[in-house]
């Protein structure tokens, strides 16, 4: 399996196999300072100890010193060829702990470029040469990890951009070689600038999720599904396929297979085939829905296959659970969570205070309070600009030149706005699809240390005491909100510290994809079980396959 060299991980691809949930985790090698910074955005209550290199790691000083770790990262691969520093990384390894790898390429094109002014005939040789050593060292490898006593779960590979190795080959005077090259597979080696290994003491049970999402829009996928889903793969035995459109794999034994069906809307005549064959090839099934149905009436009309016709359901709070367990009994509650906990992008101190809003569809929700923010803000007596992301209507209601909009845009510039935000205006009419909603704006602007000036309609029940959020019970409310913290720039410091701090002590994936991943094990531990209520289900309904 291969990744993109540039990971989304920025520069710490090795960060992909550690366990998303480790609670002491050991970095060996020189640049771990960078890996450390990376894991602890992602699981920013990890306890990380770092060694310069493999002779700082003594493996017992380090079991005194901080106990049993659970994963240990590996940078500088060169050296694990020693067997008997494999065998002394198990004594400071947990019993379900991992070792994550870092094995670097010495055949990569880096590696070859003293060649460039050899003849045709001595770049034919050294070619030759690299094929019969890479396969050597592949094996190599996998014996040297066998025989220090672990089972090797997982390997990965980065590859350069095929612009990089073109250009290389130019460079190298390789390219008069293309049309007569034997092995494709050389080239592909050459290309790989180093392998990752995650190894384990034991063998876990396989489990391969494969996820069909909704096109994207406003980051739905990204919190409900890619990054939940990135974070299982973090896990041992765990691999994982997200596409919009399923493509069934075949059965592969010993691997217990989950689909997860994002937000579906099911019909009889369109989805029942579908789902007899997930049936049938041994799948699990899984719904996963976070709103009320309601704006789908296909679904309604369809008997609620969305809800039935699958094996369990997954949400995001108590009430919508409540309304899909009338369907199918098997629900699960997995609350919104932050996936990184990234630094600010400027001064919490900054003498401007920007104003964030950024919603889909909200033009109901902000229509009674606008006239009410735009005479509030005559009263500013400190600097202020408003950064507003989807929705042009707001944008131009607010009666004030300092403002700034961005279109509808990729999550990822969403949240990086987000972050630079002071203040995140929230509105909600309480109407039955609005208290349904989840709090993930609420928890997004928190980790971003935006304070939420929200409806008390869903968001008031996420801080009650206002600790570091304002609710607001009537549309004058908002504005006494924004122009409190506009003017107040101390009070406001101490608001934003202290929503970051709820979002890292509660509010993490890292703290709860271990329940995921101990759900769906339950789950498909009672899959013959839970298969069988779905057949009976599907009878009652008139349009049974059991």
């Amino acid at each position: 399996m291969q990744l993109p060299f540039q990971s989304p991980l920025r520069q710490s691809p090795q960060l992909r196999l550690v366990p998303r949930n480790a609670k002491k985790l050991a970095i060996v090698g020189s640049k771990g300072s960078h890996c450390q910074r990376d894991f602890h955005a992602l699981n920013p209550n990890c306890r990380i100890s770092i060694f310069t290199d493999i002779f700082q790691f003594d493996a017992s000083l380090a079991l005194k010193r901080t106990g049993y770790f659970d994963c240990i990262l590996l940078l500088d691969g060169q050296f694990f060829s020693e067997e008997k520093f494999l065998f002394s990384v198990q004594k400071s390894l947990s019993p379900d702990g991992v070792v994550v790898l870092n094995l670097e390429n010495p055949f990569h094109l880096v590696q070859l470029n003293d060649v460039a002014n050899g003849s045709l005939t001595e770049k034919e040789k050294l070619l030759k040469g690299v094929a019969e050593q890479s396969s050597q060292f592949l094996i190599d490898a996998r014996r040297t990890i066998k025989s220090a006593g672990f089972h090797l779960d997982t390997m990965l590979s980065a590859t350069v951009s095929d612009a990089k190795f073109l250009k290389w080959q130019e460079e190298q005077g390789f390219s008069d070689l293309q049309r007569s090259r034997r092995e494709q597979s050389l080239w592909s080696f050459i290309r790989i600038p180093f392998f990752l290994y995650r190894l384990t003491l034991k063998e876990f049970s396989k489990i391969h999720f494969h996820a069909q999402v909704l096109k994207p829009v406003g980051g739905v996928n990204d919190v409900r599904i890619h990054e939940p889903m990135d974070a299982l793969a973090s896990f041992p035995g765990v691999t994982i396929n997200v596409q919009e459109k399923a493509r069934l794999s075949n059965s592969i034994a010993g691997v217990n297979k989950v689909f997860i069906w994002h937000r579906p809307v099911l019909t009889w005549k369109k989805s029942l085939e579908t789902i007899q064959q997930l049936r049938n090839a041994g799948y699990l099934i899984v719904t996963e829905f976070d709103d009320h149905h309601s704006p789908w009436p296909s679904i309604a009309e369809n008997q609620f296959l969305s809800f039935a016709g699958v094996h369990a359901i997954q949400t995001t709070k108590p009430e919508l659970a409540s309304m899909f367990r009338e369907f199918n009994p098997e629900v699960a509650v997995f609350p919104n969570q932050m996936n990184e906990l990234l630094p600010r992008k400027k001064s919490e101190n900054s003498d401007q205070t920007r104003i964030f809003f950024g919603a889909l569809n909200r033009q109901a929700d902000w229509r009674p309070i606008i006239g009410h923010i735009n005479r509030a803000l005559q009263k500013a007596e400190r600097d202020f600009c408003f950064e507003v992301v989807f929705d042009k209507e707001f944008y131009d209601a607010l009666e004030t030149t300092n403002k700034h909009f961005t279109p509808q845009c990729p999550y990822g510039l969403y949240k990086s706005k987000l972050l630079g935000a002071d203040i995140s205006l929230m509105p909600l009419l309480a109407n039955e699809f609005n208290l349904m909603k989840s709090d993930l704006k609420f928890v997004e602007a928190a980790g971003c240390g935006a304070i939420p000036v929200a409806s008390d309609v869903v968001y008031g029940k996420c801080d009650p005491a206002n600790d570091f959020s304002i609710t607001c019970k009537t549309p004058e409310a908002y504005a006494e909100a924004i122009i409190s913290l506009v003017n107040d720039p101390v009070r406001r410091v101490v608001m934003q510290q202290k929503a970051r701090e709820f979002v890292k002590s509660s509010r993490m994936l890292s703290h709860h994809v271990g329940g995921h991943y101990a759900w769906y094990q339950d789950l498909l531990s009672r899959r013959a079980e839970l298969d069988n209520a779905l057949g009976m289900r599907l009878d009652a309904s008139g349009f049974g396959t059991n």
